[in-house]
C-alpha cells in the first residue's frame, strides 16, 4: 500500500516536471525571438539615423553653394546653368577656404562620374588648379530639375542665356533603386509663395 503510494507521488511529480519544463521552453522561445526582432530593429533604427545624418550632412554642403550664387565673370553673367553632359555650373563665393585659391569667388560643378556625385571647384585665377569633393557614392543617376516661375513648371536644364536665376533648383539622386530628393530655395528676383492644398 505504501509502494502504491509512492508510485502515485513520484508519476505526479514527474508530470509537473514535465509540464513545468514544457512552460520554461516556450517561454525562453518567447523571449529568444523578443530578443532577436530587438536587435533586429535596433539595427534597422542605427541604419536610419546613418542615412539621415547623411542626407542632412550632404543637403548642408550643397544648400551653402545655392545661397552663396554671384556672378563673378562677365563672359558667363548667369551664376547657375547646365551643360550639355548635364553638369551643373555654379558661380559663388566661397568664403573662407584652407587653400587660398579656393577662397573668395569661384566657379565650380555638380557632376555624377563613375558613380560618384562630385562638386569640382575651379580657382579663379588658374582655372587649371581645380579640387574634387565626392559628395556621395555608388549614385546610379542623378537629374536637376529648375523652376520657372515665368512658365509655372519644372525644367530638366537651364539655359546660360536664360535672365534670370530659377527660384528653386531639385536634385533628385538615385541610389539603390531608391530616389532622393533635395530641393534648394536660391536667392532670385522671383519669390516663390507656398499655398497649402485645402483637403
Amino acid at each position: 500500500m505504501q509502494k502504491d503510494r509512492l508510485k502515485k507521488l513520484y508519476s505526479f511529480a514527474l508530470i509537473e516536471i514535465l509540464i513545468a519544463s514544457g512552460l520554461m521552453a516556450a517561454l525562453l522561445l518567447f523571449l529568444l525571438r523578443f530578443y532577436a526582432e530587438t536587435i533586429t530593429t535596433d539595427k534597422k533604427i542605427e541604419e536610419a539615423r546613418e542615412e539621415t545624418v547623411a542626407r542632412n550632412f550632404l543637403y548642408t554642403s550643397i544648400r551653402h553653394h545655392f545661397l552663396q550664387l554671384m556672378p563673378i565673370q562677365e563672359k558667363i553673367p548667369l551664376p547657375l546653368y547646365t551643360d550639355e553632359k548635364k553638369a551643373l555650373h555654379l558661380s559663388y563665393h566661397n568664403d573662407i577656404d584652407l587653400d587660398p585659391a579656393f577662397s573668395g569667388p569661384i566657379r565650380a560643378k555638380l557632376y555624377l562620374e563613375k558613380r560618384q556625385f562630385i562638386l569640382q571647384l575651379f580657382a579663379l585665377e588658374d582655372e587649371k588648379k581645380t579640387k574634387k569633393i565626392i559628395l556621395e557614392e555608388n549614385v546610379h543617376k542623378i537629374d536637376f530639375y529648375f523652376f520657372n516661375p515665368q512658365k509655372c513648371r519644372w525644367e530638366k536644364s537651364w539655359d546660360l542665356h536664360n535672365s534670370f536665376i530659377p527660384p528653386l533648383c531639385k536634385i533628385v539622386l538615385e541610389k539603390d533603386h531608391r530616389k532622393t530628393i533635395f530641393t534648394f530655395s536660391i536667392p532670385s528676383k522671383y519669390d516663390i509663395i507656398f499655398y497649402q492644398a485645402n483637403s
